[in-house]
């Protein structure tokens, strides 16, 4: 069966081996990615124990896979930045890619997520681990900034000044935009892995059309992207027309996915689907059929949805209240950085929720005598 690496996070064993897709207007043989990217990979909130998000509480993450391999969701996504991946040790995501696999045992496809912010060597360290345990992708982010100690590759062969920076005004990192430093980031990366596919992901403005289409073509296992700068649609259709089929674009917000999928993604991750996969698989799949009516509707729907969340604390906070209380799939509504939350779903939201029949959790065990 053929595998998947991608790019900052993480797909199983699963269906993989569909034709795929790349881009709205190109036909299914024109095109060559594993079937699951055209529906809802979901970037899994990670659950943790203790007054202070101490702990990963990995039984609550086997209880959240489960929960998912019963909905439409098209792969799992642990590890992701709903999971705090900034924030998780190597050896946490380790083990978080341990109960994912084990948890879902091949009845969705996972993609792991194993990017590090700027150390390259750590992320093939996650990569090649994923790799062993059998993921169907691995998701790598895109760096922030390198370190002169911690260069790409070989300076003098990629004859690029690791010292090309740019500021980085939001929180006074440095983006790289050296885009043959970016390049050959990918590449090696892409080669360690291979044949196991590759998804970039969330490269933002960073990573040029022209350097994402040269990479597919240098790469045939780089199969996925997901790109969360929606708002400039020109550069996303810029995009898919670069990769020519050989890679599916993924749109990275739910709130535009009638805009982006009209513009050629084939799916979406978003964070709204750890609470409503169903949902968002019907939009995605109305619009993939070309029923933008419906898909309207659904938009409309899905939007509400994800206000609602942010009402709720927004983010993984609110995405985990949900799950708890409403859908069923006990954990502590905690995260690293802002500890145990206190407080409930009140009345009102909850009257939204089950209006909008979400599918709750039943154990798989309730099966078994």
């Amino acid at each position: 069966m053929e595998r998947i690496l991608v790019i900052g996070g993480l797909l199983t064993v699963g269906a993989l081996l569909g034709a795929c897709s790349a881009g709205g207007a190109r036909g299914k043989d024109a095109e060559s990615f594993p079937d699951f990217f055209r529906g809802v990979i979901v970037p899994m909130v990670t659950p943790y124990a203790g007054e202070q998000a101490e702990e990963v509480d990995h039984a609550a993450m086997a209880r959240f896979v489960d929960y998912l391999c019963s909905t439409d969701a098209a792969g799992l996504f642990p590890c992701s930045g709903m999971g705090q991946w900034p924030l998780l040790s190597a050896e946490e995501r380790k083990a978080l890619i341990d109960t994912c696999v084990q948890a879902a045992q091949g009845r969705k496809p996972i993609l792991a997520g194993v990017g590090s912010d700027h150390n390259i060597e750590e992320v093939l360290e996650v990569a090649l681990y994923a790799v062993e345990k059998g993921v169907d992708a691995v998701v790598v982010v895109t760096p922030s900034f390198v370190r002169r100690e911690q260069p790409v590759g070989d300076e003098e062969e990629a004859g690029a000044e690791l010292a090309t920076y740019d500021h980085y005004p939001h929180d006074g990192r440095q983006r790289i935009r050296d885009q043959e430093i970016l390049f050959r980031y990918y590449d090696r990366i892409a080669a360690a892995v291979a044949p196991v596919h590759l998804v970039v992901y969330d490269p933002m403005p960073e990573l040029a059309p022209q350097t994402m289409g040269r990479l597919v073509r240098a790469r045939p296992n780089v199969k996925g992207m997901k790109f969360r700068e929606t708002k400039d649609m020109a550069n996303f259709a810029a995009m898919v027309e670069a990769v020519e089929g050989r890679c599916a674009i993924l749109s990275g917000s739910e709130y535009v996915t009638v805009e982006t999928m009209r513009a050629g993604a084939v799916g979406v991750v978003g964070g709204g689907p750890n609470v409503y996969p169903d949902l968002a698989a019907r939009l995605v799949e109305a619009c993939a059929e070309g029923n933008w009516e419906r898909a309207a509707e659904l938009q409309r729907e899905v939007s509400e949805a994800c206000d609602l969340m942010g009402q709720l604390g927004g983010g993984s906070l609110g995405a985990k209240r949900v799950l708890d209380e409403v859908i069923g799939v006990e954990m502590e509504v905690s995260n690293r950085g802002a500890g145990r939350q206190e407080g409930s779903v009140d009345p009102a939201t909850l009257a939204v929720f089950e209006r909008m029949e979400l599918a709750k959790y039943r154990p798989a065990q309730a099966d078994s005598p």
